[in-house]
């Protein structure tokens, strides 16, 4: 799992603190949890660190979900393309990451016109991540458990991992035909309601 130290997506599943959890697993239902986007960071000195968990969005696990590591533990997906530069990577995945957060809660709103409304706001922030990757590759190349006390990257083939995963990646690649052919955003869209459906439940 060379790649998976910078992991370029980790969904980290932040507990209450005051929830009781086994010393060996954990289980989580009904929670608000994150998902972490990797990047590089500055460390004030002109030089820069890669943060697993750079930039955060927080989406809703609807379903019981039992944990290989006690939390902080997290999802974690490789989607790492060397050829683009670090920076721009961040930008990707910094709108990426408001695309899922409108998403997210517009799957969670009771209100149709508010549903609406945040879910066109999340495909102008899948298209505005498309664009910074326009001619790039997508792939996801691993997938692993992540436990975030100790650093250990937990590999494993989880049926949920791929899930969620290969939705994420087709969510992507249908995103970027999306900038040309406007028949793709709505199936990029599926892609992406598909991903969270996994933890919804």
């Amino acid at each position: 799992m060379r790649h998976l130290r910078r992991i370029l997506i980790a969904i980290t599943l932040a507990l209450s603190a005051t929830m009781f959890i086994p010393a060996t697993a954990a289980q989580a239902a009904n929670e608000w949890v994150k998902i972490c986007f990797g990047g590089f960071v500055s460390d004030g000195e002109g030089g820069f660190y890669w943060d697993p968990c750079a930039i955060e969005v927080d989406v809703f696990l609807g379903q019981e979900i039992e944990l290989p590591c006690r939390p902080p533990c997290g999802l974690g997906f490789d989607y790492l393309d060397p050829k683009i530069r670090w920076d721009e990577q961040y930008k990707y995945f910094e709108r990426l990451d408001l695309g899922l957060e409108r998403l997210s809660e517009s799957r969670l709103t009771k209100d149709p016109d508010l549903a609406q409304k945040l879910r066109d706001e999340s495909i102008e922030h899948f298209l505005a991540a498309a664009e910074i990757r326009e001619g790039a590759n997508v792939e996801l190349n691993e997938v692993a458990w992540v436990d975030y006390e100790t650093g250990k990257i937990l590999e494993g083939d989880d049926q949920l991992l791929w899930a969620v995963g290969k939705d994420l990646l087709a969510g992507q690649q249908l995103m970027l035909k999306g900038l040309e052919d406007p028949k793709g955003v709505e199936a990029a869209m599926e892609a992406y309601e598909s991903a969270l459906a996994h933890l919804s439940g």
